[in-house]
């Protein structure tokens, strides 16, 4: 009986203390909810923190190429020419081949490539890696008259996207069961008054002036011991990479820059460049380079486009070598036109 009260007082207690705890568990829930709330409202500030911060950039960004609109112009467009560039493919036998045309993020230089897998290593790894990265990596940079006017510069640009290339062939090899590719690499670039060839391992490469398509003269062939003087067959040199470096061979690349451009541009001038296959830019009337000629004067003339003179130009080769020679072959060609604009 003593102790009854006293039980009975520790269970009032209990309920106190119980009914405290339940409230401060609630005021602990709603500041739990209040945080949440403020967390919330924290993160949607951070998001429109970033949404102010890039259209302020993209404000900067516009508000400084106003400023500097005289220097991001090439010349020859602001000196009234333009640069009109394509490359096409057609593997009619190995799939090997490939090709792209080039430009930097903001058109200072235009080119073409051409790429020729290497035949006895069977598969066009190299070839198509090289055409992708190169000319995805150039389109990513900037570059403005006075880099492109040191030779050097230009060079160790072409060298460093070499290498760019190189890297992801080594990376796709290593997903495949080969253990070896390679192919030629020709580029050809220009900035208007300029022409850039590179090259590592055999094709072809001229520059065409304008005129009458019947001046033989007029075709005047750019010679490279890199390219065996248009040699077809096995190439001299190529762009190697193994999954075993002991396998890798480094060709040192071939750089040459013309600077008679201008003297050609009034009538329009051409950088045609190509891969070995189809005899395609022989020096011959039947099939080759003069035939190719004739139908660029036709685009120089208005009556057809640079694309379907090239791919007319490939579809045709190539029939004429199935036809007349019995055999099939991959090629690629590319061309560069210098021209004045229309209405300039």
């Amino acid at each position: 009986m003593w102790f009854f009260p006293k039980k009975k007082g520790k269970k009032n207690i209990i309920k106190i203390v119980d009914g405290k705890l339940r409230k401060i568990e609630a005021h602990l829930g709603k500041i739990d909810n209040e945080i949440s709330c403020l967390e919330r409202e924290i993160l949607k500030l951070g998001e429109e923190l970033k949404e102010m911060d890039k259209i302020i950039k993209a404000e900067l960004i516009r508000t400084s190429m106003q400023e500097q609109k005289i220097t991001i112009i090439p010349r020859y467009v602001k000196e009234g020419f333009e640069i009109k560039t394509y490359a096409q493919t057609l593997n009619d036998s190995h799939n090997q081949d490939s090709s792209a045309t080039l430009t930097d993020k903001h058109s200072f230089i235009k080119g073409v490539m051409v790429c020729d897998g290497v035949s006895s290593v069977q598969n066009n790894i190299a070839s198509q890696v090289l055409t992708n990265v190169i000319s995805q990596k150039l389109g990513e940079i900037s570059l403005e008259e006075k880099i492109l006017q040191n030779p050097l510069t230009t060079k160790k640009l072409l060298n460093y996207l070499v290498e760019e290339a190189k890297k992801k062939i080594r990376e796709e090899l290593s997903k495949s069961r080969e253990k070896l590719t390679a192919s030629t690499l020709l580029i050809g670039l220009t900035d208007g008054y300029r022409i850039y060839i590179y090259t590592i391992g055999d094709g072809y490469a001229y520059i065409l002036r304008g005129g009458a398509y019947d001046n033989v003269e007029a075709i005047r062939p750019i010679y490279t011991k890199a390219m065996m003087s248009y040699s077809r067959g096995a190439a001299t040199a190529a762009v190697i990479v193994s999954k075993d470096p002991r396998d890798e061979i480094t060709f040192k690349p071939y750089f040459a820059i013309y600077e008679n451009i201008p003297f050609m541009k009034e009538e329009g001038a051409y950088l045609v460049m190509a891969t070995d296959g189809a005899f395609l830019l022989e020096r011959t009337s039947i099939i080759g380079l003069f035939e190719l000629y004739k139908k660029l004067y036709q685009a120089r003339r208005g009556r057809k486009t640079l694309k379907e003179v090239v791919d007319e130009y490939l579809g045709e080769t190539l029939a004429k070598i199935r036809k007349e020679l019995g055999y099939k072959d991959d090629a690629s060609l590319g061309v560069v036109w210098i021209k004045k604009k229309e209405g300039s």
